[in-house]
């Protein structure tokens, strides 16, 4: 028995040193030399964070099991208070415009915005930007009971912050020279893999892979004018410009924040979360809205008739004290959680929808972030893919909406062609297998962001 004892003891005074040499490993500085970065790919620093998460906290991954907690954690995050503008942090991130110059210039990458108070610049939405439709944005509000649309015509902005502007900037994605150049290397590396699907997928992947800390914001706003006056002090505010195609300029005026849509690299098909104003018409209409952290019901179902108004759940003790904690505008609290996406098809295979009302009217009862995203992808040429697959184009919209966009999983032939046997039509499978042998690469994706709409040539403004 003694024996025993001392041979634990042993063990654990073992254990215990074992321990304590790696914490002091950890506080050990790290030279400048260790941070490096492989190809295209994001910074990987081997630098000790000041800002350390707990081991129990990365096991538990909140953007996947805790995703309606995370999705409030990261409108806080964004929406803070910024120290020079007093306005929400995010609103002095750069935009498109300022990430994709109109006349880009091979030898001088776009520069990070110098100044936090800058002049906010609408334009249509981004999403209708390559099609034929309309970009404009249908604003309900009722008049006698009965909903009555107003023609916005440029409603958005998309902005991104530090990380993700810089890595565009940085590996020459701002222009479709660029992108080209990014594509002949992804070809290069496929060729290599020698018809290997997973090789052939992994170095495809390479070439464009955004860091994690990247976050993007696209916000859909409405002139205040046209909002009810009772209701406009439920809105978060802003002054800005609209621009249209040939740069003519508006003139100034005060704008209320309708929706936001807020993508960030937490997982690596990116987590999507999206809010509408409480007092927005329509805000739950097709699908309905869901927040399993922040409201009381967590479910609003769908109203029969679209464009009506939905009564506001109530927040959370909770999220109400950590938004106040942050010293967010009072306004924001108005805000509600349509929904968040992780994955493209549930555990039944059936796709995963989640759309806005305002950001994407007129496609709300197919919508799925991800698949569209997924989309974002660029061909040897620079070029974007249309944001909609020619099988959605072609498809008759349902009633209601005006158009049919992509979900579930996305389909392979959008990116590869493969040799992977025929069915029973004789047409090739869209799908990789065991079998398949992958023969070329169409398009490459831009991992899920569709920025590269307004990447120029170099001779664009020549």
């Amino acid at each position: 028995m003694m024996m025993m004892m001392k041979d634990n003891l042993a063990n654990t005074i073992f254990v215990l040193a074992g321990l304590t040499l790696l914490s002091a490993m950890a506080l050990l500085p790290t030279p400048a030399s260790a941070a490096r970065s492989i190809g295209r790919g994001p910074a990987t620093s081997l630098v000790p964070s000041t800002d350390l998460t707990p081991m129990t906290s990365i096991a538990t991954n909140s953007a996947m099991n805790r995703p309606y907690y995370w999705a409030w954690k990261r409108f806080i995050d964004v929406n803070r208070p910024h120290p020079v503008t007093g306005g929400a942090a995010w609103e002095t991130w750069a935009s498109d415009s300022e990430t994709f110059p109109t006349c880009p210039d091979a030898d001088a990458p776009p520069a990070w915005p110098a100044q936090a108070n800058r002049q906010k610049v609408l334009s249509g939405r981004a999403q209708r930007i390559d099609t034929e439709g309309d970009s404009s944005l249908s604003w309900y509000t009722l008049e006698d009971g009965t909903p009555t649309a107003t023609s916005i015509e440029f409603p958005e902005e998309v902005r991104r912050n530090r990380s993700a502007f810089d890595y565009i900037a940085s590996n020459g994605f701002y222009y479709t020279e660029g992108l080209a150049a990014a594509f002949e290397e992804a070809q290069t590396a496929i060729d290599a893999a020698g018809g290997s699907p997973s090789q052939s997928l992994a170095a495809a992947q390479r070439v464009v892979t955004f860091p994690v800390e990247a976050i993007e914001i696209k916000a859909d706003w409405v002139p205040m004018n046209d909002v009810p006056k009772e209701d406009r002090s439920s809105y978060y505010s802003a002054y800005a410009v609209t621009v249209d195609e040939d740069g003519n300029e508006s003139s100034r005026e005060e704008y209320a924040l309708a929706a936001m849509h807020i993508s960030t690299k937490d997982i690596p098909a990116w987590f999507w979360a999206t809010w509408v104003n409480e007092k927005v018409l329509g805000r739950c209409d097709y699908i309905g809205c869901e927040d399993r952290f922040g409201t009381t019901p967590v479910y609003q179902p769908p109203n029969e008739t679209p464009n009506y108004p939905y009564p506001a759940p109530a927040l959370h003790p909770e999220l109400l004290a950590m938004m106040r904690s942050a010293g967010l505008d009072a306004a924001l609290e108005n805000y509600r959680l349509v929904g968040v996406q992780t994955g493209f098809v549930d555990t039944t295979g059936q796709p995963i929808l989640m759309s806005n009302t305002i950001t994407e009217q007129g496609n709300l009862q197919t919508g799925s972030c991800m698949s569209c995203h997924s989309r974002a992808a660029f061909d040897s040429t620079g070029a974007p893919l249309g944001v909609t697959s020619d099988a959605a184009s072609d498809a008759t919209p349902l009633t209601g909406d005006t158009g049919v966009t992509d979900n579930g999983t996305p389909d392979t032939t959008w990116f590869w062609t493969s040799e992977n046997g025929v069915d029973e039509d004789g047409d090739t499978a869209s799908y990789f297998s065991s079998s398949t042998e992958v023969v070329g690469v169409t398009a490459i994706q831009f991992d899920f962001v569709w920025g590269i709409l307004f990447a120029n040539s170099v001779d664009a403004c020549d």
